[in-house]
């Protein structure tokens, strides 16, 4: 009885110490699958960890990249603003410069149309002071002429006188020779 007793005892623990066994190496197996599951979580953690970084990377580059952009186009834009300001301010100076001539030649025609209204004024009063002259000297030369004519008509007059009186001493010569002969 006793010897089953220690038996059965023998057993019991052998089951026992089995039970412990089979426990501690499910235990072991578990803390492995625990183990192996943090490193699998720590791995994919790890992996999410440099998927963000990247991402934020990337995200950077691209604003980068985005900022650059947009401060060539603003350079770009304000380069082609400039440009067109120059364009505007030399339209500006030629229209500027086509308006300052015009104006200089407008002038030029004023005061050369003035320059031939007192040339023209000063032709019209030396056409008129010839023309005066003219009509003085016509009026003495008349005036000399009428003298002359006066003068002349006396002389006429005198040597018609003479003329008369030849004649008239010829026809009473003829006359008394006329007489002497009867």
């Amino acid at each position: 009885e006793r010897q089953r007793k220690l038996a059965d005892e023998e057993e019991m623990r052998k089951k026992k110490e089995e039970e412990q066994r089979r426990v501690e190496e499910e235990l072991r197996k578990k803390k492995e699958v625990q183990k192996k599951l943090e490193e699998e979580q720590k791995k994919m953690q790890e992996e999410k960890q440099k998927q963000e970084e990247l991402k934020k990377e990337e995200e950077r580059k691209r604003k980068e990249e985005e900022e650059k952009r947009r401060q060539r186009e603003e350079e770009e834009w304000l380069e082609e603003e400039r440009r067109k300001n120059e364009e505007e301010q030399r339209l500006k100076a030629l229209e500027e410069e086509k308006e300052r001539k015009e104006k200089e030649r407008k002038q030029k025609e004023a005061d050369e149309r003035e320059k031939d209204k007192e040339a023209g004024i000063r032709e019209e009063n030396r056409l008129k002071e010839k023309l005066l002259q003219r009509l003085r000297e016509d009026k003495s030369k008349k005036a000399e002429e009428q003298e002359n004519a006066g003068k002349k008509q006396e002389e006429n007059a005198g040597e018609q006188n003479e003329e008369n009186a030849g004649e008239k001493s010829k026809e009473n010569a003829g006359k008394n020779d006329e007489g002497e002969k009867k």
